[in-house]
């Protein structure tokens, strides 16, 4: 599902949200600038898409875009001038330099159409190093009239000098009620608490997810992860089995699973739903200490994801770690 289709639904999770937006607007004062970070999968693009559309719209109605009127025509053709979204060229691949440069002219006169221009990044981490730079020197001197939308799931990632020259607005990851009562209105003849613990809470990655038939890769990988703490398989093996479940899948669900473990070390009555049962049983003889070790490592791998990795070295180091978090 598009976010197109979805442009004026109210999701009860982005309210807080909306109101700080919608504070700007009434009050003529928005910030040249924004980040919208937040977990992957929660709507911060869908959110995005909604202010502008607010903004650049000839007739908004009650905090909403018509969609009838000529401006929101251009939006919903991808063609509007005042509405310039900047990504990657090819999925995997960061923000070049030539991306911001393309900018410098076109910012330096008025909006064609619209009062404003808006300038979409997404995502803004995928910015290299001289694109950030070249950001950073736009962002000092941004112009009359323009807005800058920066969507992140990894703030941190993002230099601090051009996150202090934003304002920056954390969008939550909805409650577990919450999500699923939305999924179920879109996927009702899914397993919406299972998707849930796939995406991580997430319901637009959830969404995502049920058309790609993931269920089985996760129901596989958690099978594997208990029967390696248990010892009735060894890593090497275990490796072979999941060569077909994309790394990134097999690095964020076991690093979900590691930091439940380590929370429901500190806090025994933390909601266990979305621990497998065999990790249930054997919480009680982790090492902790090498819990934490193995987050590390987790941590690190997801760090080199999209680089020239050997995925066999880095899956079996990984199974190789968990399989010996039992004390010595």
């Amino acid at each position: 599902m598009s976010h197109t289709a979805l442009i004026n639904e109210q999701l009860p999770w982005h309210s807080a949200c909306q109101e700080q937006l919608y504070s700007y607007i009434d009050n003529e004062r928005i910030p040249h600038a924004l980040i919208l970070s937040g977990q992957e999968g929660v709507g911060k693009l869908l959110l995005a898409q909604q202010i502008s559309h607010l903004l650049l719209c000839d007739s908004p109605n009650d905090r909403q875009a018509c969609g009838l009127c000529y401006a929101c025509k251009l939006i919903e053709a991808e063609t509007h001038p005042d509405l310039i979204v900047i990504n990657p060229e090819e999925e995997g691949k960061t923000i070049s330099i030539d991306r911001i440069r393309s900018l410098e002219q076109t910012l330096t006169l008025k909006p064609h159409y619209a009062k404003q221009r808006i300038v979409l990044i997404n995502p803004a981490h995928k910015l290299n190093r001289n694109a950030a730079n070249a950001l950073l020197k736009t962002l000092e001197e941004p112009g009359e009239n323009n807005l800058f939308l920066l969507i992140t799931d990894q703030l941190e990632s993002l230099p601090a000098t051009i996150c202090s020259r934003c304002q920056t607005i954390l969008v939550p990851k909805p409650t577990r009620n919450d999500a699923c009562n939305w999924l179920k209105l879109r996927l009702p003849n899914k397993d919406i608490s299972r998707l849930i613990s796939i995406a991580s809470g997430s319901p637009f990655k959830a969404l995502e997810l049920s058309e790609s038939g993931v269920e089985k890769d996760y129901e596989l990988l958690e099978s594997i992860w208990a029967e390696l703490v248990t010892g009735k398989t060894d890593p090497v093996i275990a490796t072979s089995k999941i060569e077909k479940v994309h790394l990134q899948h097999i690095i964020e669900w076991t690093t979900r699973w590691v930091i439940q473990l380590i929370q429901v070390q500190f806090d025994p009555d933390k909601d266990q739903r979305e621990i497998n049962a065999s990790l249930k049983d054997s919480q009680g003889e982790l090492d902790l200490r090498k819990l934490f070790s193995l987050l590390d490592q987790l941590l690190q791998a997801k760090k080199l994801l999209g680089s020239s990795v050997n995925r066999q070295l880095m899956v079996e180091a990984i199974f190789i770690s968990w399989s010996n978090i039992k004390p010595n």
